[in-house]
């Protein structure tokens, strides 16, 4: 996924409710903010780190994310 922006958050992954868990994984070292699709940056998990920093959800739940500054890009992985 790309370009994640601050204006408004960007839908990572759709639910899907057979998923045990998905991997998260950042190409950039702008701080993402992951939630619902109400997700803010005073409200979501912060994901911070460096390029190549990854987290995991173990659940089936759709993911969204905001940045608090600039774009970022992400990827993920999921497992059923």
């Amino acid at each position: 996924i790309s370009n994640i922006g601050n204006s408004a958050p960007v839908i990572i992954v759709a639910k899907r409710p057979g998923r045990s868990s998905i991997r998260l994984t950042k190409f950039d070292s702008v701080d993402l903010y992951l939630g619902n699709s109400t997700v803010t940056t005073s409200t979501g998990d912060l994901f911070a780190g460096d390029k190549g920093a990854f987290v995991i959800y173990n659940d089936g739940d759709a993911i969204y994310c905001i940045t608090s500054t600039g774009t970022a890009n992400v990827s993920y992985r999921e497992c059923f």
